[in-house]
């Protein structure tokens, strides 16, 4: 046996405090890189759904002291958004839309993918609005597609974008969804498939990258499947599904077996995405921190100033486009929280939305998709400016008030098949004027005793359904179902904001 002496020990303690000092050391060849992102912001320029949270003044300051904090550790950082920054608040109703993208200047971004909600103006007003702000940031968009004539378009929405961080050479890749509820409105041009627009693209982009960066707004779903069946993405940056996802999503792809990290904030600047990656060149990028920090916009010196002048500006062009007495007249009072329909029971504010409808068309039913409307809005006066914070749909721009009211004529027997098509599926609708009884059997769904204003439907009858322009415009691209029962769809004229205001006025009067 060998025997152990002081000098032994004192060797091997020696060795094991080298070791342990060379082992936190980084790899010759490692790059650490942090990214820092954020998506779905949705025009939220003062707040999130909670007052105390969010804010683009409090998300760029958020992004600044972590930009700083890296470089204080000799980190390079990228700071990416995933898109869907644009319409979703009142506030993007200033300046005809373009003032959230002026201040999407201020933001710091190195990338932004463009997301539906950023081109739901189509095609034409996008290449106008492009002109008139001539964004800083690069925009990405490689399934996205318009004619040459539609020259801003084409000056600024972009497949790619290269970055030079740490001594390598990153590509950001965008992609947008290419969903067919959407893609009507890309009117002058077509949005192609994001799989195949990423196998396309990241062949070439790998042989002059270090690294490949999917910067996405197209769902969790279309994330994976751009990991497993894309081989050479190191990481997908995503947007779209609202996903706050604490931790990454790992996901194997099925020619490299390497994990792919999918990463994504929730919505809305309530947080920030803060990842600290480990790049090698030709080995799987290895992720050694991620968190989402919370955006507390209350605490004192949090807001950006320059930002937060730029929010001021977007109120005072709020103001002087609807005039500040008609924006904060008192129209009713709610002695309830105003709060869209996230499933399948109706808030009393999404039940307002659909009985508003059916009132202002005169009609025998509506039908609502929830996720068309806002954030929510605490008990007390509601304001045409709540209105417009609840409800801030819009695509035509010279439309002031936003969406309108459609109607179409769809015969009783047709209707009820329609219906219960709809209802038994997962999808969440907002319906007024109906009631049916629902049974769930061994997961699946039933509906029976369908009543229209408590009368049964009648199979020769012509019903008059009120919809929202939103489902109106797009009826031709949705479920072969709806496509059929709504294909006579036709504009009232009315908008929505204007239906509402009428029945709360009427409940009120009424509740005198």
């Amino acid at each position: 046996m060998r025997k152990i002496t002081a000098k032994t020990l004192s060797i091997a303690f020696a060795q094991l405090f080298v070791f342990g000092i060379l082992s936190t050391l980084p790899d010759a060849q490692a790059r650490p890189l942090q990214i820092i992102h954020t998506n779905d912001l949705h025009s939220h320029l003062e707040h999130a759904s909670d007052p105390h949270i969010g804010g683009y003044a409090a998300v760029k300051t958020v992004i600044d002291r972590l930009k700083a904090d890296a470089t204080a550790k000799g980190i390079d950082s990228i700071t990416l958004d995933a898109g869907d920054f644009s319409e979703g608040s009142q506030f993007y109703f200033a300046d005809r839309g373009r003032e959230v993208w002026r201040i999407m200047d201020h933001m710091g971004y190195d990338a932004v993918a463009l997301g539906n909600h950023d081109w739901l103006m189509g095609t034409e007003e996008l290449d106008r609005m492009l002109r008139d702000v001539a964004p800083q940031f690069p925009v990405l968009a490689a399934n996205f597609f318009t004619p040459d004539r539609l020259r801003f378009i084409q000056k600024h929405i972009k497949p790619y974008t290269s970055l030079s961080r740490a001594g390598l050479s990153i590509a950001i890749l965008g992609l947008t969804t290419p969903e067919f509820v959407y893609e009507f409105i890309n009117d002058k041009g077509r949005i192609g498939s994001h799989l195949d627009a990423a196998l396309k693209n990241v062949v070439h982009l790998r042989k002059k990258h270090d690294a490949v960066i999917a910067l996405t707004h197209i769902g969790t779903d279309g994330d994976r499947a751009i990991a497993k069946n894309v081989e050479g993405v190191d990481l997908i940056v995503g947007g779209h599904s609202h996903s706050k996802l604490v931790e990454p999503i790992l996901i194997e792809n099925k020619h490299s077996k390497r994990k792919v990290p999918i990463v994504q904030t929730g919505r809305h600047g309530e947080s920030v995405g803060d990842l600290l990656v480990d790049i090698e060149p030709g080995k799987p990028l290895r992720v050694l921190r991620y968190r989402l920090v919370p955006v507390e916009n209350h605490e004192p010196g949090i807001a950006d100033e320059k930002v937060l002048d730029s929010i001021a500006k977007a109120r005072e062009l709020l103001e002087r486009d609807y005039t500040a007495t008609w924006l904060y007249e008192t129209i009713a009072e709610s002695r309830v929280p105003l709060e869209p329909q996230e499933n399948r029971n109706p808030t009393y504010w999404s039940q307002l939305v659909v009985d508003s409808m059916m009132e202002g068309a005169q009609a025998d039913l509506s039908l609502d998709v929830p996720e068309f409307t806002g954030i929510p809005h605490p008990p007390g006066p509601i304001t045409r400016e709540t209105l417009m914070q609840l409800y801030p749909r819009q695509f035509a721009l010279d439309q002031p008030l936003g969406w309108t009211l459609w109607t179409t004529e769809i015969r009783g027997w047709m209707l009820e098949l329609g219906l219960k098509l709809a209802l038994q599926s997962d999808a969440v609708f907002g319906i007024g004027g109906v009631r049916w009884k629902e049974t769930l059997k061994q997961g699946k769904r039933s509906v029976s005793h369908l009543r229209i204003h408590g009368k049964k439907i009648d199979p020769f009858k012509s019903y008059r359904v009120a919809i929202p322009e939103g489902i109106g415009r797009g009826v031709v691209e949705i479920t072969p179902a709806l496509k059929i029962l709504l294909r006579n769809s036709r504009d009232t004229g009315i908008p929505i904001l204007t239906a509402i205001e009428t029945t709360l006025r009427r409940q009120s009067e009424r509740g005198r």
